[in-house]
């Protein structure tokens, strides 16, 4: 039996977690317990008075004398939220953080990331007592803007609607979709959604009937516009009714059982039988819900209408409300139980499919595809290139690579290797002959320290990036020499400065002191170029940017004081080319026949001897015969890194990156020193 609705694998938090959540349709924010093992580089906690403080209804201010953590600081928003089991309310931080969430096409998982969701940061008082092991908050689903449905859609660019299917089993899995409805499960009714005035959702109830047997609601409910407000609820367990409707629908549904011998109600049921009993009858009785529309009926099956709660014991899942319930009827998750509900919020619709079990199916039958052995260990992996992310395998397989003594190939060599087996729907974006995606980062499972492991050398990488997709550029794994073509080792003229190590070690970070173009600083906020207690901030070192990305109040400095040193070398600036935002004419004139290089600029490092002298090959972009343009993008107000080092700045320069000395090797542009990352000898020598 299973009691409430939960989501699991929602990844939140830098680095992501996954964690499992109780699903309540009706509250209107996501809280999280902040108190037990929350650390993340991407918390943000909006400051009071914020335009997301407004959004969120949060009008008075949060203080918290204890040491600054997730859900601990001064002057951010307070916002009260309920737990829905014991309805206990408490104050909490309204926050922000990276959330991955399982979405579904179809009837194939992937996953989305959203880099700013909203949520409440609440204490773990909330939690205890009454919450399952391994539950961290509360996700919900209310129709208010900071609910879950309303920034997916938001942020993912849906329609504002979601189709829900609750599983009858803690051992079994249901399905969420979000936007779309799956076409292989037809709905069958269509009404209109209700929002209370407690903003939860309910359906307008005509009627009922067990069996065909019609039964009068009493008029004490307060019936408006001939309807009885019934509310739907993923927090409580039963079929709640207002005392006076229990009493009719349970002489109802015994008058048509008939036979089926009764044994003592065991608590909250009023009434219960002898499951063998119950069993020997081929057909159970319905109860039906006449709804608001023409025609309109909802019928709920005997599996859902009653529970065992002991061995040999079949209860009719119906529990007495009281006289003063907000909702006469309440549709808790036992109910509800297999059958697809679309909520269409755009709409305000409901619409619902008969029990799958009538088809001989459940919604573990339409549950996410998994790969691979149910015992294998789970591991998130992202692409990088879409944001997309998923979950996958762990594996084991044999790797082989060329080993090489810095100046040719030299045998192949293999070891075991660990990665993780991706889903399909991960490799879109990736170029068409790729398979996949090689981590260099600094993890256990990356490939430089496997290595290192395997074949005892030390933990160090250098990349050296092609400037075409139609030529190879090459990776040595260990020391140098890291040999070029004409007999040139890259090793012995490397600049070295250090590798700055955020605390979730998922990106490489240097420290950049400033920025000169021709000699001349770029004035710009210094605080931005370090890496912030919230994680942001510094410059990051990136393969899979395309281009090299600035902080906004950076890029506009940066950009201004290029043009006007290309303006003094007589070079003319034009019209932008998307994505570009400065762009410069290459024709020669006539009283310049030979256009001058462009400025150079210098990313400068631990001391002003200390410089990255980035040339007109690693800055400008040819968009054109005759346009060239700035390859540097404007990454708005809020990134994760204020300075992005991206793969065109890379081309044909030479990182080393020691990960055992915690220290960045690099080159300026070979082709200065007569060579390129494309000139290593791979011709193998035995």
């Amino acid at each position: 039996m299973k009691s409430q609705a939960f989501i699991e694998l929602l990844m939140k938090r830098t680095p992501p977690l996954p964690l499992s959540f109780l699903l309540d349709i009706n509250s209107p924010i996501m809280w999280v317990n902040c108190e037990e093992e929350y650390t993340s580089s991407t918390y943000l906690a909006p400051r009071c008075h914020s335009k997301t403080c407004a959004k969120a209804g949060a009008s008075s201010c949060f203080s918290c004398a204890r040491p600054t953590r997730p859900g601990c600081h001064n002057n951010t928003c307070e916002l009260m939220v309920t737990c829905p089991l014991t309805r206990q309310r408490a104050p909490c931080e309204l926050a922000q953080d990276v959330l991955s969430i399982p979405l579904s096409q179809g009837l194939h998982g992937q996953l989305a990331t959203i880099e700013q969701y909203t949520f409440a940061c609440a204490s773990s008082r909330l939690i205890q007592p009454g919450y399952p092991k391994g539950i961290r908050g509360v996700v919900g689903f209310g129709p208010t803007p900071l609910s879950f449905p309303y920034q997916l859609a938001s942020s993912l660019g849906h329609r504002r609607a979601f189709c829900l299917c609750l599983a009858a089993s803690s051992q079994e899995t249901g399905a969420l979709f979000f936007g779309t409805v799956p076409t292989s499960i037809p709905l069958v009714g269509e009404t209109k959604l209700i929002i209370s005035r407690q903003s939860e959702y309910s359906i307008g109830v005509r009627s009922l009937s067990i069996s065909g047997q019609s039964i009068q609601l009493p008029s004490l409910l307060g019936i408006q516009e001939g309807v009885v407000q019934t509310r739907i609820s993923t927090t409580e367990r039963y079929l709640i009714l207002h005392s006076s409707i229990l009493k009719v629908v349970t002489q109802s549904f015994v008058s048509q059982l008939q036979g089926v011998r009764q044994v003592q109600a065991i608590a909250p049921f009023g009434v219960c039988f002898d499951h063998e009993s119950i069993r020997s009858r081929k057909v159970l009785p319905n109860i039906d819900l006449v709804l608001h529309g023409e025609n309109v009926v909802w019928s709920l099956v005997g599996a859902n209408l009653l529970v065992s709660p002991q061995p040999g014991v079949a209860c009719l899942v119906a529990v007495d409300g009281g006289v003063r319930l907000q909702a006469p009827i309440v549709l808790g998750v036992h109910p509800l139980q297999n059958y697809l509900l679309h909520f269409d919020l755009e709409a305000s619709t409901l619409r619902f499919s008969r029990s799958l079990l009538l088809g001989g199916r459940t919604c573990f039958g339409h549950r996410h595809r998994r790969m691979g052995h149910k015992q294998a260990c789970k591991l998130m992996i992202r692409n990088a290139f879409t944001k997309m992310a998923s979950v996958g395998n762990l594996s084991e397989d044999t790797i082989s690579l060329q080993s090489t003594n810095g100046l040719n190939p030299r045998s192949t060599v293999s070891t075991q290797f660990l990665f993780v087996s991706a889903p399909e729907n991960l490799s879109q974006g990736l170029a068409s002959h790729a398979r996949g995606v090689a981590g260099l980062g600094q993890s256990m499972l990356a490939l430089p320290t496997q290595l290192s492991a395997a074949f005892n050398f030390s933990r160090k990488f250098a990349v050296c990036l092609p400037p075409s997709t139609y030529s190879n550029g090459v990776i040595f794994f260990g020391d140098g020499p890291y040999a070029m073509l004409p007999g040139i080792d890259i090793s012995k003229i490397l600049i070295y400065t250090p590798l700055v190590v955020p605390s979730t070690k998922d990106h490489y970070f240097i420290h950049v002191k400033s920025i000169e173009v021709n000699g001349n600083r770029v004035p710009l906020d210094s605080s931005l170029l370090h890496i912030n207690g919230r994680g942001k901030g510094g410059t990051m070192i990136s393969t899979t940017e395309p281009y090299s990305i600035l902080e906004s109040s950076i890029y506009k400095s940066f950009a201004s004081v290029f043009i006007k040193e290309a303006k003094a070398m007589n070079i003319s600036l034009v019209a932008r080319v998307a994505p570009f935002e400065v762009c410069f004419s290459t024709k020669p004139r006539d009283e310049f026949p030979y256009r001058p290089a462009m400025p150079t600029i210098d990313l400068v490092l631990q001391t002003k001897e200390v410089f990255w002298r980035i040339f007109e090959t690693n800055s400008m972009v040819p968009v054109s015969e005759d346009v060239t343009c700035l390859g540097f993008l404007d990454g708005g107000s809020n990134p994760k890194a204020s300075i992005v080092i991206g793969g065109h700045l890379l081309e044909d320069n030479l990182l080393q990156f020691d990960l055992e000395s915690s220290r960045l090797g690099f080159t300026s542009t070979l082709l200065l020193r007569g060579t390129s990352c494309t000139s290593f000898n791979f011709t193998s020598i035995p």
